[in-house]
């Protein structure tokens, strides 16, 4: 049995309004405060016109933001600027959660990565 410092046997546990989260995440992520835009990818394919959203963490595995609406899809593409070159990737939406924020509703939405070649 490990006895380091690190070792925890319970997850991660976090509150996000009156709701208990759990964060059964095998990777760490990091802080990440950056706006990016995120897209809608509907059922054929296509890709919307989507809203800047601001970025809570990012680990390699995926991404979360803040939205102040949720999504009616379970794909989007964000787009990263790198270099001055956008870089698209493709995510899955793993949780929408609402919480109130000064009288207004707010998401926290949990994404993870696709695989490149995901459609």
């Amino acid at each position: 049995m490990d006895t380091s410092s690190n070792f925890s046997p319970l997850p991660k546990l976090a509150r996000a309004g009156d709701v208990l989260v759990v964060d059964r995440r095998e990777s760490n992520r990091e802080t990440f405060a950056a706006v990016q835009r995120v897209r809608p990818v509907m059922a054929d394919n296509s890709i919307r016109p989507g809203r800047f959203v601001r970025c809570h963490d990012l680990s390699d595995q995926g991404i979360s933001f803040w939205s102040p609406e949720s999504f009616l899809t379970d794909r989007l593409v964000v787009t990263f600027e790198h270099e001055d070159s956008p870089h698209d990737l493709r995510l899955e939406v793993c949780h929408q959660t609402a919480i109130t924020c000064l009288h207004e509703p707010l998401y926290l939405i949990g994404c993870r990565f696709l695989p490149h070649h995901a459609a």
